[in-house]
């Protein structure tokens, strides 16, 4: 099953699918005993000694940590790593029965970049479920996710927001989801792109109020060391607006400060891309 989860920024899409996996792990051992009686029958023929049973008895996977309490934690994924084996890029094995969660997870199945995917990696939505995969995918645009997954889609849900319940001292006592459910990836978008009476579309409006403390378990920073990716020695800019007088001089000094085209590099060229990259190394190690 795929279930897509969508919305503007701050409606709470990384909250419910922290929710959703939640679940999946808090009730994990019926996958657990799933996969242990399919290994048997595997092994019992010969071969695949090395198939084997996790730790923890979940079989929930995510991009982001995911983290209930000391005994139950998500086990990582790679985005780029989910599809069918090919010789031309790592792919992961996970068992059958798994729940996959991927947060953003339009930059892994970009809609820009369909015609370039390879077919292994559309071919896995496409055979999912004869693994009893579960796929929960989170993105802001349905429109932004590769076609091959939009159609594959069970579920999709748009949030309209969240509503969290407060006691006197300020702390969460129960979160309150609000979205509308759709089959159709074209009527979910729709429902998205008008902000006019919404309540006429076909889709079925869901509150589902939660007190289990699904907020405490993802670390809404997770994704911070992204922005400091190769930067570790550098310092913040702390630059003020250049300053400029009403002659020439001023107008020199103000548009030697604003750019009015793309740097070079902004825009890929794959014919420059490799000199540029080669002469930014040169420089950052001072040569």
């Amino acid at each position: 099953m795929i279930t897509i989860i969508v919305g503007e920024g701050g409606r709470g899409k990384s909250l419910r699918l922290t929710y959703k996996l939640g679940l999946r792990m808090l009730n994990g051992f019926n996958d657990y005993i799933k996969l242990k009686r399919d290994l048997k029958q595997l092994k019992s023929g010969g071969g695949f000694s090395q198939l084997n049973l996790p730790e923890q008895k979940h079989l929930v996977y995510a991009d982001f940590d995911l983290k209930i309490n000391k005994r139950l934690r998500s086990y990582w994924i790679d985005g780029y790593q989910i599809a069918m084996p090919n010789d031309y890029f790592d792919t992961i094995l996970i068992p059958f029965y798994s729940a996959i969660g991927l947060d953003e997870g339009d930059r892994y199945f970009d809609s820009r970049k369909t015609k370039e995917l390879r077919q292994e990696v559309y071919r896995y939505p496409q055979l999912h479920r004869h693994g009893d995969y579960d796929l929960y995918i989170v993105c802001h645009r349905i429109a932004s996710l590769d076609t091959h997954f939009r159609e594959m889609a069970d579920k999709i849900e748009v949030m309209n927001g969240v509503e969290f319940k407060k006691d006197k001292y300020g702390f969460i006592k129960s979160v309150t989801f609000d979205l509308m459910e759709f089959n159709s990836c074209n009527a979910a978008e729709k429902y998205q792109l008008e902000s006019d009476n919404k309540s006429t579309h076909i889709g079925k409006h869901i509150r589902e109020k939660v007190t289990i403390p699904c907020w405490n378990w993802y670390n809404t920073k997770s994704f911070r060391p992204a922005f400091l990716k190769d930067r570790y020695n550098e310092s913040y800019s702390y630059a003020f607006h250049s300053t400029f007088t009403n002659d020439l001089e001023g107008f020199i000094k103000f548009n030697n400060t604003h750019n009015y085209f793309a740097p070079q590099g902004y825009l890929k060229n794959e014919k420059y891309d490799e000199k540029i990259r080669k002469a930014k190394e040169q420089m950052k190690n001072g040569n």
